[in-house]
């Protein structure tokens, strides 16, 4: 092994260790306790605090050892982050949930197995069960902040890597470790998670060795965990086809994975069934269905979180694009990669469009899990033409040698084909109502109304222009995109798709 390799390991070993061990001690004492009446929380919860802040002190010190460690074998500065016990609370780690609050659950659990005719025998399991994961998760959470300070603490880290830690790793994780994170992300983890991370500088890619070695575990874990043979499917990420060593073909998404933002644990990754004991435990159910505006308001919280966690200040709005889309979008279950060919001479048959952009915007469209919307006359999306001399014009419009894409819609995608007035789309006029009656409906100082906070951020967020109010009705409608001819133009069509997943795209 080399010596990356080797603190790789080792930096594994401490943390899945303590993350175990803490969710051990927190059970055997829960299960000690004797009595699990209301009044006991309270005493378990002073038992087990002075045991929690103790692991999560070494497992943020021995975080903050490794990133340095790993500085060091790369030759880089480093800047020791400051960090204290108040950062490591249970009420700092939670967003604000205190101590008491969290491992009253526990005892909740206890009385509800009861009320359900359970022994108690049984109801107390259920109870070290859920204390366990509670604590283990503790830890987790400390290795996650801290991580997050190491980076803020060091400019020159501009990302991460997931690594496992080579031990009982779930698909969830396997998957989600081909990812790279930027380095104001905080790492998606998941109850039992105990990944950890790896720091990349500047235009460094010390993963690339990593990335194949982990890529070819997850095909094998996948393949030995759920009785399928891999031997044809190595582009993870993009095949959807697999087969079973007994022969039979299932689909499987594993793009689909996505990331949701909880209010007290922040990012966590999810997906149907936490013991993924079947390769359908693969399938993604965490998805909402939004088609009105009451839906979006129900859902304005999380929206709005989403919205706040993906915007990144450093960029400004340009560089943003249409943060709200991407996070409706993504919260619908929508806007992962698009399926991939090799050449446009393998693209399905069907109208092929083009899209010129910089290289880099361009690798991002077909290549990244998130990617960012682009805002647009017409409406905000990714837009493309089906004249590619005028795509290859636009490709050539930034700093550097751009790069020209070919793509087919898919035949279940669904395309609106606006038959009205172009030059009306872009001013506002054809669609003036669609924003005038989401005013009326949020109270956006219309007729001397005020919107409440949840109503204004819905406003903001999808109504404030027309482009958006288009773009988030057609999305209400279920649309991945639209098509509309070039102004003065017959024979050019546009077409501006929200969805990258309703297209199939030429990689070359």
């Amino acid at each position: 092994m080399t010596v990356r390799q080797d603190l790789m390991a080792a930096n594994s070993r401490i943390g899945s260790s303590l993350i175990n061990q803490t969710g051990a001690v927190a059970r055997l004492a829960f299960q000690s306790l004797g009595s699990w009446r209301d009044d006991d929380y309270l005493r378990f919860v002073r038992q087990i605090t002075p045991i929690l802040s103790g692991a999560k002190m070494q497992a943020a010190q021995a975080s903050v050892a490794f990133y340095k460690s790993m500085a060091n074998l790369d030759d880089q500065d480093w800047q020791q982050p400051t960090i204290s016990a108040a950062d490591l609370t249970t009420q700092a780690l939670r967003n604000g949930v205190t101590t008491e609050q969290v491992y009253r659950r526990p005892f909740v659990d206890v009385y509800t197995a009861l009320s359900k005719g359970k022994q108690m025998t049984e109801a107390i399991e259920a109870g070290a069960n859920r204390v366990e994961s509670l604590a283990s998760t503790e830890i987790q959470l400390a290795r996650r902040n801290v991580g997050l300070k190491a980076r803020n603490a060091n400019d020159r880290i501009v990302g991460y890597i997931r690594t496992l830690t080579g031990a009982e790793n779930c698909a969830l994780c396997y998957v989600a470790s081909t990812q790279r994170y930027t380095r104001g992300e905080l790492m998606p983890i998941h109850p039992g998670c105990d990944c950890g991370e790896m720091q990349l500088y500047g235009t460094q890619d010390p993963g690339q060795i990593i990335d194949e070695a982990r890529l070819e575990a997850t095909h094998e874990a996948i393949g030995q965990r759920f009785g399928l043979d891999d031997a044809g499917a190595r582009n993870l990420g993009l095949g959807k086809t697999y087969t079973r060593k007994d022969g039979t073909v299932v689909q499987a998404d594993f793009t689909a994975i996505k990331i949701e933002q909880n209010k007290e644990l922040g990012p966590v990754l999810t997906i149907r069934g936490q013991d993924f004991t079947s390769f359908d435990d693969l399938q993604i159910t965490n998805t909402k269905t939004y088609t009105s505006i009451n839906d979006l308001l129900a859902d304005s919280e999380n929206l709005q979180s989403q919205i706040d966690s993906i915007y990144d200040t450093k960029l400004g709005t340009a560089g943003n694009g249409n943060v709200p889309m991407r996070a409706l979008m993504e919260q619908s279950g929508k806007g992962g990669k698009p399926d991939i060919v090799a050449t446009e001479a393998d693209l399905p048959e069907g109208t092929i469009y083009y899209r010129g952009a910089s290289v880099e915007n361009s690798d991002n469209f077909i290549n990244n899990q998130r990617d960012r919307i682009g805002t647009g006359v017409y409406g905000d999306g990714y837009y493309f033409s089906s004249d590619k001399i005028v795509a290859e014009g636009y490709a050539k419009m930034g700093d550097g040698p751009g790069k020209t894409i070919a793509a087919v819609v898919k035949p279940d995608a669904k395309i609106l084909k606006w038959e009205g007035s172009v030059s009306d789309l872009a001013s506002g006029d054809a669609i003036a109502d669609i924003q005038e009656a989401a005013a009326e409906q949020l109270n956006y100082y219309v007729n001397d109304k005020f919107p409440n906070a949840l109503e204004e951020s819905i406003a903001e967020n999808f109504y404030s222009n027309y482009q958006d109010a288009f773009t988030t009705d057609l999305i209400l409608q279920g649309y991945d995109g639209i098509e509309l001819p070039r102004p003065g133009v017959a024979t050019e069509t546009y077409l501006v798709l929200f969805n990258r997943e309703a297209a199939v795209v030429a990689n070359k």
